[in-house]
């Protein structure tokens, strides 16, 4: 849980704070990847060959403050190690299937992945036609959940909520920061 925060303060992450949650776990000890093997033991060579799915963020399951015309999902290949183009997964560039911009990096020796996103919508402190940009940030773990192969990796992300009109406005630099989660899996 976490108390509410006095109005004075500067916090842009859950100023209201949250009830106790009750949270689950799942997983095993990381072991890295073999020297010839893909993250999340990915088997499967053609492109793409894996997928990154951003579910609702926390509040939207009761407001509409984060929620995007701009989907960050995303497809990708992941290559073995040591081949070409390189190491790192190639992700399809910024709009088409990408409308998000969204980036992807891989450590396969920590089983950690992260990036970024971005929103583009209507400001809603602005007259119509005026946007507002809005980037994410995520970060996930592979996981090997109990008997089930191959991995995936779970985590999650954070992005500023749409600017808000009233006295005074909020912005991108001021609004409130909400989270959500994430999970990537072989496709």
């Amino acid at each position: 849980s976490k108390a509410a925060q006095p109005s004075t303060s500067t916090t842009r992450s859950y100023k209201n704070g949250f009830d106790t949650m009750t949270l689950a776990t799942d997983g095993s000890r990381y072991t890295p990847v073999g020297p010839s093997e893909r993250f999340l033991l990915i088997t499967l060579a053609s492109n793409p060959n894996a997928e990154l799915f951003f579910a609702p963020s926390f509040p939207d399951t009761v407001s509409n403050s984060a929620k995007s015309v701009i989907d960050p999902d995303v497809f990708f290949q992941v290559f073995s190690p040591g081949t070409l183009p390189s190491d790192l997964p190639l992700v399809p560039v910024a709009g088409g299937s990408n409308p998000g911009a969204t980036t992807v990096a891989i450590n396969n020796n920590f089983g950690a992945t992260n990036g970024s996103f971005t929103y583009v919508d209507q400001d809603p402190t602005k007259p119509t036609g005026a946007t507002v940009t809005r980037t994410g940030i995520w970060y996930g773990v592979a996981i090997r959940p109990a008997g089930v192969t191959p991995m995936k990796a779970y985590g999650y992300y954070i992005v500023p909520e749409k600017p808000a009109p009233g006295f005074p406005p909020t912005t991108v630099a001021n609004s409130p920061i909400i989270s959500g989660d994430l999970f990537m899996q072989t496709h």
